[in-house]
């Protein structure tokens, strides 16, 4: 991940990369701060309380803190994320994407992963045969499915508890008895609050009128 990121905030951080194509930033943009500078303004005003969250695994979640974060945003007020800068690249010769395709599992010669077996998805191509089909690895494999999905497909190609994989006649390649486990939920919860009537806002936007679409970029992008 560092060698994709440039962390503009601190670029000598060293847990964050300083020379990658994504920008990582929290957009030196005044119009797009301002809404959560009054926020966090706000928030300081309101008695600070301390509510831990306990469970018997001694997992504690302090939730009396209010910060902003980085985002994938340039300091010049751009989005910077990979289908800016990798899928949309008409520069981006050595890419190929794969749409309406699941992955069976990873391919191993030995321990060593060498590429995936993969299946067109019945919902996205109800009419195309479920064959097994294969890309090879030049170089690595990597699996990035999300939490659940990474796990399934590391387990389906042999990698997990082997008490798990036998229930299913999966040959096992590595012994690792913790994949897909220790799992918990990540509520999302979004909450609205008011600002200043003098902040310029994305609202507006949702009645799609071109004038406002122009201002807008041109106050969140500083181009028209």
């Amino acid at each position: 991940m560092r060698q994709a990121e440039t962390y503009e905030h601190n670029p000598t951080r060293k847990t964050h990369g300083s020379s990658g194509i994504i920008k990582a930033s929290f957009g030196e943009n005044a119009n797009m701060m301002e809404m959560a500078k009054q926020f966090l303004e706000i928030s300081l005003k309101f008695k600070r309380i301390d509510r831990n969250l306990r469970r018997e695994t001694t997992l504690a979640l302090n939730q009396s803190m209010y910060s902003s974060e980085c985002q994938n945003i340039s300091s010049a007020g751009s989005r910077s994320d990979t289908a800016h800068h990798y899928l949309h690249n008409s520069e981006s010769k050595n890419l190929s994407m794969f749409d309406g395709t699941r992955v069976k599992n990873v391919i191993f010669e030995g321990t060593r992963a060498v590429g995936v077996e993969y299946v067109f998805d019945k919902q996205a191509y109800p009419d195309v045969e479920q064959t097994v089909l294969a890309v090879r690895a030049s170089c690595i494999v990597v699996v990035s499915a999300g939490a659940t999905g990474s796990s399934l497909i590391l387990e389906q190609s042999g990698i997990g508890a082997a008490s798990i994989l036998g229930k299913f006649g999966i040959k096992q390649v590595v012994d690792l008895p913790g994949v897909g486990k220790e799992y918990y939920d990540h509520p999302f919860l979004i909450t609205p609050y008011t600002v200043d009537a003098n902040t310029v806002t994305t609202e507006a936007l949702s009645g799609k009128d071109p004038e406002l679409w122009d201002k807008f970029k041109y106050l969140m992008l500083g181009h028209r």
